[in-house]
């Protein structure tokens, strides 16, 4: 169905990401050690020592569907700066050899109508 979908990104897929991407920063892929996981929101600590908080989808998606995260895994993942936490296209654990893909080549949650 293009009814849902349609409306939104009516201009054009194109357009509809550089609007997302106009407010959010570039995508970036790092590396790190997990300090912290509660619920979604996940605390790492970057390989040049730098901490940074993202979130990794609504509360009530990661518990669920997520991958195991625990504190000093390596995870390796690509994400966008928000207004005060990283978003997170996608996240590996190194570690336990898992991947998970929040949001599709699009840049849309792959949660998005699934509640």
């Amino acid at each position: 169905g293009g009814g849902a979908g349609g409306g939104a990104g009516a201009g054009s897929a194109g357009a509809g990401a550089a609007a997302g991407a106009a407010t959010a920063g570039p995508a970036v892929v790092m590396t790190g050690e997990v300090v912290a996981i509660e619920s979604n929101a996940l605390t790492f600590r970057r390989d040049d020592g730098t901490e940074v908080s993202a979130m990794l989808g609504p509360p009530w998606y990661w518990p669920e569907n997520g991958i195991a995260l625990a504190p000093g895994d390596r995870i390796e993942l690509e994400g966008f700066d928000s207004a005060d936490h990283m978003e997170v296209n996608w996240i590996r654990n190194l570690t336990a050899g898992t991947e998970h893909q929040l949001r599709n080549a699009d840049g849309m949650p792959v949660w998005q109508g699934t509640r």
